[in-house]
């Protein structure tokens, strides 16, 4: 090698670059700059570069990324099952309440229902029960043939008004016996029935007041009912003429069928009806007269 040339290396373009120069000849500024770097560390050795790692990162490193990655994922999950579970919680309390709602209102349902049924039950109890009462008084003309205080004589009178084709019913009060033939709403009516019977010979016959008075005693609430019924639609009768067939079946339909104490009167009834739709108008105030004095009868023992 020529000893006036020697070698540098310098750095161009990021690679190592061997030159050769004079001694003497200058070295360009720049090169001249890096040669002297050189030359001022030839005897230190240049530091290896630093380059970048291709090893694998930490598990802690992965760790964090995926975490990052699955961030907003995670925490939209947690979010919703918060969220759920407080909705959750929610609908139970409400479900609870609806249910202890519907619970205290069975109760009170129960509670009414068996209320109802005791009223009821007392209701029907006292349905059953007999207590004092009083009836309305009855009172009317009638045609009378007679009055005794011996039955027999009764007896023997009113077969022969019956064997001259006139009516008679025997009534029973404070140990006398009266004739009744038949009963009228006015007097007036009662001595048009009397002018008739004169007419016929029999002059024994009289017109007079009658009455039931008002009657106290004891019947159930239904008895009650019932024989009030009884005297309105007698009086109607009386007053009509007519023995109004709807009005009367209604009246025994609605008889007590439980009831002792107005049996007798029901029975009367029941055959007074089968004889009022042939029965001429003497004969249906005849009819209404054996009534009455069943009802007075009756009621009043």
């Amino acid at each position: 090698m020529d000893e006036n040339k020697r070698k540098i290396t310098v750095w161009e373009n990021g690679k190592q670059v061997k030159l050769y120069v004079n001694k003497n000849r200058e070295i360009p500024s720049g090169r001249n700059e890096q040669a002297a770097a050189l030359s001022d560390s030839e005897d230190e050795k240049i530091p290896p570069y630093t380059r970048v790692s291709d090893t694998k990162p930490s598990k802690f490193a992965m760790h964090k990324r995926k975490w990052k990655e699955f961030k907003p994922a995670i925490l939209s999950v947690l979010s919703a099952l918060v969220i759920g579970s407080f909705l959750g919680i929610m609908m139970l309390n409400m479900f609870i309440m609806i249910e202890d709602d519907n619970h205290m209102s069975g109760n009170q349902n129960s509670s009414a229902a068996v209320t109802n049924d005791d009223d009821q039950d007392n209701d029907k109890q006292a349905d059953r029960s007999a207590s004092s009462v009083r009836l309305d008084e009855i009172r009317a003309y009638v045609l009378q043939g007679g009055v005794f205080s011996e039955k027999a004589n009764a007896d023997a009178r009113a077969g022969s008004y019956r064997d001259r084709g006139v009516p008679v019913t025997i009534w029973e009060r404070e140990d006398q016996y009266f004739l009744f033939i038949a009963a009228a709403t006015t007097e007036t009516q009662a001595e048009q029935l009397q002018q008739g019977l004169v007419d016929t010979d029999m002059d024994d016959i009289y017109v007079k007041e009658w009455s039931t008075g008002n009657i106290t005693t004891d019947l159930t609430r239904d008895e009650n009912s019932w024989a009030q019924s009884f005297i309105k639609t007698w009086k109607d009768t009386l007053e009509s003429g007519e023995f109004e067939k709807n009005t009367w079946d209604s009246l025994l339909k609605a008889y007590p069928k439980d009831s002792e104490q107005l049996k007798e009167l029901y029975h009367s009834t029941q055959q007074v009806l089968e004889k009022a739709g042939q029965a001429e108008a003497l004969q249906k105030k005849a009819l209404l007269m054996e009534l009455w004095k069943t009802f007075g009868t009756t009621l009043n023992n």
